[in-house]
């Protein structure tokens, strides 16, 4: 028999989520073992999880309150906003790989614009939302995604017009077997007419009344959507962006003897300074 030692199974990133996952979810049907846990602090989570490999912006923004999937504008709009805050500046030279994140992660291409140190991404052609930029100031930078869904008040016109004409065509459309009945049973439009206009007004109405809260079902339903899909894409730029942000410039002290060298992003390249020695 082999003397060698056993190895440990390594688990990927992906399956050790999972399994993060699913224990949670255990752990919150079965009561008894999840009163037998016990407390911690934020910042021994927060460790904890990143042990796991969780970024500690992902932790931060996870132990915050949770967030309405669209939040009502003053304006109002109904919009998204997701906001991210890293330590550490992202030089210009790095902007064309935080761009291709943002592609990547909205999942199409878009337009760029750079200002300075800010970074501003839109989706192609005439659509300007959702929109993803990064802006480094004071030593640290700052990710915001914005996304408006629709006007409340446009959006409460809209439906309701919708919801009128097909509840319209809805009485219409019934009246017409209560008219047939009405022939088949000799009653006359004097005394039928009465009754099968209060049933198509009903019928008109109900239809009505369902279309809209169908309507605005729909419309909370994009919204957390979009929201859970506002998450996962300031979670892709914010892993990108850390892994692209330097905290301060690196110093590469030349000696005399060596020969010149490219310096690498964010280096310093500072000459040797002359020093005596007393015999």
């Amino acid at each position: 028999m082999s003397g060698a030692p056993f190895r440990e199974r390594q688990l990927a990133p992906d399956e050790v989520r999972r399994i993060v996952k699913r224990a949670m979810e255990l752990a919150m049907v079965d009561s008894a073992e999840a009163e037998g846990s016990s407390a911690m602090t934020e910042a021994e989570l927060a460790r904890r999880l990143s042990e796991l490999g969780v970024p500690a912006e992902i932790a931060a923004r996870a132990m915050e309150a949770p967030l309405r999937a669209a939040e009502p504008a003053a304006d109002g709009a109904t919009r998204i906003v997701r906001e991210v805050d890293i330590e550490g500046v992202v030089t210009t030279e790095r902007h064309e790989d935080i761009a291709d994140a943002i592609s990547a992660a909205m999942k199409q291409p878009g337009r760029v614009s750079v200002v300075g140190n800010k970074l501003s991404w839109v989706p192609g052609g005439l659509l300007t939302e959702p929109a993803v930029t990064v802006h480094s100031k004071n030593g640290r930078t700052r990710i915001l995604y914005v996304e408006t869904l629709a006007n409340r008040g446009q959006q409460t016109i809209g439906f309701a017009t919708l919801a009128l004409f097909a509840g319209l065509f809805a009485g219409a459309l019934s009246s017409v077997p209560l008219i047939v009945i009405a022939k088949a049973m000799a009653i006359g439009p004097r005394e039928g007419g009465p009754a099968v206009f209060a049933i198509s007004a009903l019928v008109a109405l109900v239809a009505a009344i369902a279309i809209m809260v169908g309507l605005r079902r729909v419309t909370a339903r994009r919204a957390e959507t979009r929201s859970a899909f506002a998450d996962e894409v300031i979670a892709h730029v914010a892993t990108a962006t850390r892994a692209a942000a330097t905290s301060e410039p690196r110093l590469r002290i030349k000696a005399e003897a060596e020969p010149d060298a490219a310096l690498e992003d964010g280096e310093v390249e500072l000459e040797p300074r002359a020093t005596s020695r007393s015999s």
